[in-house]
């Protein structure tokens, strides 16, 4: 009785040349498919995944040194600090918060890093169970612009004159107005001959100073500039 399961269509031996090579031939063939399709692909994925690691480096570089004269920093960390990515942490955080491994001479931790855009507003250093709050560095003001020409009205301000004196130094709060979360809200540290303070101007929407205010210690003085202050003088 012949065995079903051994059918020889073409009486060629199974170990024969001719089987061999046409199976070869076709193992090649499917070879060189696969690798057609695949090579692309990982090379792509090598790529990303090279860039990601060089720009996520570059961060980590970045937040170390807008809190590198920080002293907590310095004291727990050290003056000349490394950083990563925290990958277990960096994508789970969200856009706005990113987390870096730090080393230094003094020890190791965890920065956690608040971002609006580009720029780092807060972080916080994490080590042996211990949380701080560091000094954030503003970016060199050529990384940003700002259009001030209203600053003139405010100067000008006789309330502002009265509190303060003439006035010393008026320079952006980059961080005030980054934390602000009117979009039309600028903040500024002013300091007199009488003293210092901060003051937040409002801009509307045509991009005219509509008021402005100064904070003294727990006092908040309307400065009496801009549209709404002629406003109420008509």
């Amino acid at each position: 009785m012949a065995d079903d399961r051994f059918v020889v269509e073409d009486h060629v031996p199974p170990n024969s040349p001719q089987t061999k090579s046409s199976g070869g031939i076709g193992r090649w063939i499917l070879g060189c498919v696969f690798a057609a399709i695949l090579t692309p692909f990982l090379l792509t994925c090598g790529c990303c995944g090279a860039v990601l690691v060089i720009g996520g480096n570059r961060v980590a570089q970045d937040a170390v040194a807008a809190v590198q004269n920080d002293p907590t920093f310095q004291a727990e960390i050290g003056k000349n600090a490394s950083a990563s990515i925290d990958y277990g942490n960096f994508l789970a955080e969200g856009s706005d918060k990113k987390v870096f491994n730090v080393t230094g001479e003094n020890g190791s931790g965890k920065l956690k890093a608040s971002y609006v855009g580009d720029f780092v507003i807060s972080m916080v250093l994490e080590k042996d169970g211990k949380s701080w709050d560091l000094q954030v560095e503003d970016p060199d003001p050529s990384e940003y612009s700002v259009d001030d020409s209203f600053l003139v009205d405010i100067e000008d301000s006789p309330v502002l004159q009265a509190e303060l004196g003439e006035i010393k130094h008026l320079e952006h709060s980059f961080r005030g107005t980054l934390r602000d979360d009117d979009l039309n809200a600028f903040h500024y540290e002013v300091v007199g001959e009488k003293g210092r303070g901060r003051i937040t101007s409002y801009l509307n929407d045509d991009g005219d100073l509509e008021s402005a205010k100064l904070e003294i210690g727990q006092r908040v003085v309307d400065l009496k500039v801009g549209v709404g202050a002629e406003e109420d003088a008509d």
